[in-house]
């Protein structure tokens, strides 16, 4: 293969490239401008998508604009075809787009508890800088998989935990180990920043009363 021909075809794969970033923005910014315009236009869109093939909605799983990937996710959570769990999977895992990722994690939540869960403490276990280590701790929390509680705890124990999410997390999960561990919150964040606790001291609180209510 001569170089003409090499560089005919980089130069194809940068024009094919671009001109797909380009459309994928111009959608997000007609979606935003539509809902701005337009206060049905989710439900409008959810209406219209309904019959859509799965492997339609999964590619808009992670889109730029919030409320196409809203309106996909919406969609298969409910249709649950198992048929593509593979393909969820291998999005999961290896996609480059990391809101991809965290959108397929959230449809496979609904489709497949156990292997949602088996591949979130996966992530978990990589620890912190795994890229959806937030997202898979968040769902693991909102199902209560025990293996992952041991790690939420390490999380909330954090110097920054009162603001790393770790406080609605320990609520959604229930359990009555964490008491002591938002106790602890408001303590250090009212020694350390007033000002934060101003903002974060109501959320605690009922944190900690709801897992109060809820183990009596």
């Amino acid at each position: 293969m001569n170089k003409a021909r090499i560089s005919l075809i980089i130069v194809f794969l940068v024009v094919t490239v671009c001109l797909g970033i380009y459309r994928v923005s111009i959608e997000a910014v007609w979606a935003n401008f539509r809902d701005y315009t337009s206060s049905n236009y989710y439900d409008a869109k959810l209406k219209e998508w309904s019959n859509k093939p799965t492997d339609f909605l999964i590619d808009k799983l992670g889109h730029p604009s919030d409320i196409w990937d809203g309106v996909a996710g919406n969609i298969l959570a409910k249709r649950k075809d198992l048929s593509k769990e593979s393909k969820l999977i291998k999005i999961v895992l290896a996609d480059p787009s990391q809101r991809k990722r965290a959108s397929t994690l959230g449809v496979l939540f609904s489709w497949d508890i156990k292997t949602a869960s088996d591949l979130s403490m996966g992530f978990i276990k990589e620890g912190g800088k795994h890229p959806l280590y937030y997202i898979a701790m968040l769902h693991l929390s909102h199902v209560k998989h025990p293996p992952a509680f041991p790690y939420l705890e390490q999380m909330a124990k954090q110097p920054d935990g009162y603001e790393n999410g770790s406080v609605n997390m320990l609520k959604d999960f229930g359990r009555p180990e964490a008491i002591p561990i938002l106790e602890k919150m408001l303590s250090d964040i009212k020694e350390k920043d007033p000002f934060v606790e101003s903002l974060l001291k109501g959320t605690i609180l009922e944190a900690i009363k709801s897992l109060k209510n809820k183990n009596n």
